[in-house]
């Protein structure tokens, strides 16, 4: 089995890596901020020089012209897309309405009779009953919605 090891030695990597963090917490600050960026540049520089002897790194580091913070157009933003607005979630009005055992019973049955008898038989469950009429009178909306759900007149 080969067993390959790399080792990488750059003495200015970390205090340009430093300098480069300093930058970034100035940000706020353009004046601090460009002044910091300018810095580390140099820093990034004398770690990666341009004409690098084993050419990994060739290329040139910018700093920023001016120590203004960038304008934000009131137009641009104006024609920026607006998120549509968010919609409260509303119970259908059938959650509203008291229904009665006998009606659930009348339903479930048509249901039944259509050969759905398993499907009506998991809702039952679901509630943590064997039949219909233990159903709590607080779960008939909700079963009444479920057995909607599988096509229930209700």
């Amino acid at each position: 089995m080969a067993q390959l090891s790399v080792t990488i030695e750059t003495p200015e990597l970390a205090k340009a890596i430093n300098h480069l963090a300093d930058a970034i917490s100035l940000a706020s600050k353009p004046q601090d901020y460009a002044e910091s960026l300018a810095d580390a540049a140099t820093h990034a520089e004398k770690a990666f020089p341009a004409s690098s002897a084993d050419g990994v790194f060739t290329g040139t580091l910018a700093t920023p012209a001016s120590t203004s913070a960038p304008a934000i157009s009131t137009e641009a933003a104006a024609a920026a897309p607006m998120p549509a607005p968010v919609e409260q979630a509303t119970l259908p009005a059938q959650m509203d309405k008291v229904y009665t055992l006998d009606e659930l019973s009348t339903a479930s049955a048509d249901l039944i009779d259509k050969g759905k008898m398993q499907q009506i038989m998991s809702i039952i469950q679901k509630y943590g009953v064997k039949a219909i009429n233990q159903l709590r009178p607080d779960q008939f909306a909700a079963y009444a919605a479920d057995i909607r759900g599988i096509g229930a007149k209700i």
